[in-house]
């Protein structure tokens, strides 16, 4: 859930992307996803972060379909080169979608996994030494 307001702002262009706000809202839950890998001892912490990656792509396509309308407005995305004008405007708005919910899930699961693995080598180093890593 705490990525979900970056994409509301962005989406709807809220807060301008080269803005302060923007770059907490963007990097703040990384941070915390990174202080939590490092600081907070989890019995399963490649597990924890794989499910947490997996519901952060859910919550990031929802939330771009949700407001799919309103962040592009009256110009839509449309297939372009040879495909252009070849599907029914229904069709490629189903493709554009789920190709944007395809990139949302693959999103979250390459976070996932990469603070999976963090999250691991600092639990074994936790181990090695005692509780001190």
């Amino acid at each position: 859930m705490l990525a979900v307001p970056r994409v509301f702002v962005h989406d709807l262009k809220l807060v301008p992307i080269d803005s302060f706000w923007y770059t907490v809202l963007a990097v703040g839950p990384l941070l915390i996803w990174l202080g939590v890998a490092i600081f907070v001892k989890m019995k399963r912490p490649a597990y924890d972060f794989l499910v947490l990656g997996i519901v952060f792509g859910i919550l990031l396509a929802v939330t771009h379909q949700l407001t799919w309308n309103a962040s592009w407005g009256a110009t839509l995305p449309h297939i372009g080169g040879t495909f252009a004008g070849r599907l029914s405007p229904g069709m490629e708005s189903l493709v554009l979608r789920s190709a944007a919910v395809i990139s949302s899930l693959v999103t979250g699961v390459v976070f996932g996994a990469l603070f999976a693995l963090l999250a691991a080598v600092v639990s074994k180093l936790r181990n090695r030494t005692g509780g001190q890593a």
